[in-house]
C-alpha cells in the first residue's frame, strides 16, 4: 500500500518538475533553478523509499539512501533564496535591496552548513521497515531547524507576494507544508503531502512572477 503511495508521490512531483521546468524555460530566472533541484531530490527520495522493499536490506539500499540526506542538507535551504527571488520579481519593496538579498543568501548558506552537520557529520543510518516499505533512517534525528526556518522564510515571502499581487497561492502552499510537516512522525503520508503543496505553490509563484513581468 505505502509502496504504491511513495511511487505515486514521485510521479506527482515529476509532473510538478516538468511544469516548473517549462515555466523556467520561459523566464530563464536563476531563482527557479532552486526549487527544480529540490523537486528532483524529492523525486529521488520517494522512489528510493518506494522501491526499497524490492531492493532489500543491505549495503546497496543503505548506499542508495545516503543521497536522500545529502540532498536534504544541501538543497532544502535554497528554497529561501527562491522565495526571496519571487518577492523581488513581484516588486515587493524591501526585496529590491541588495542588503536583504545578501542577508537571505548568507542565512540560507548557514542553514546549509547546519544541515550538513546534523544530517551528514552525525549520520547514523538505521533500517526501518514500515507498512511494506524499507528504508534507512538517520537516527537519532535532530530537530530539523534548517527545514523549519526555510518554511518560515518562504511563508513570510508568500505573505508579501500575496499583499503585492493579490495572489495567495505561494503562501497557501508553504502554509500547508508548515501544517503537515509536524504530522509526519505520526502520519507517514503527511510530510509527502506537504511537499506536494509546497512545490505546487512554487509553480504558482513562478507563474505569478512571470505574469507581473509581462503586465
Amino acid at each position: 500500500m505505502m509502496t504504491a503511495y511513495y511511487i505515486s508521490v514521485a510521479l506527482i512531483q515529476l509532473f510538478l518538475f516538468v511544469t516548473l521546468f517549462r515555466l523556467w524555460r520561459k523566464s530563464g530566472s536563476i531563482y527557479a533553478i532552486f526549487p527544480l533541484l529540490v523537486i528532483a531530490g524529492i523525486i529521488y527520495d520517494n522512489l528510493i523509499i518506494g522501491f526499497g522493499s524490492f531492493i532489500g536490506e543491505g549495503e546497496l539500499l543503505k548506499m542508495l539512501n545516503v543521497p536522500r540526506f545529502v540532498i536534504h542538507a544541501f538543497l532544502t535551504p535554497l528554497i529561501m533564496i527562491f522565495a526571496f527571488g519571487i518577492a523581488r520579481r513581484c516588486g515587493v519593496g524591501f526585496a529590491q535591496s541588495r542588503g536583504w538579498h545578501m542577508t537571505i543568501c548568507i542565512f540560507a548558506f548557514l542553514m546549509v552548513l547546519l544541515g550538513i552537520y546534523e544530517e551528514l557529520f552525525k549520520m547514523n543510518l538505521v533500517l526501518k521497515v514500515e507498512d511494506g516499505t524499507m528504508r534507512y533512517k538517520n537516527e537519532p534525528s535532530s530537530p530539523p531547524i534548517p527545514a523549519v526556518m526555510t518554511i518560515l522564510v518562504a511563508m513570510a515571502m508568500g505573505i508579501f507576494v500575496w499583499i503585492k499581487t493579490k495572489k495567495p497561492w505561494y503562501f497557501l502552499g508553504t502554509l500547508l507544508m508548515f501544517i503537515f510537516a509536524p504530522l509526519a512522525p505520526k502520519f507517514v503520508w503527511a510530510g509527502n503531502l506537504g511537499e506536494i503543496f509546497m512545490n505546487l505553490g512554487s509553480v504558482f509563484a513562478e507563474k505569478t512572477a512571470q505574469d507581473v513581468k509581462n503586465n
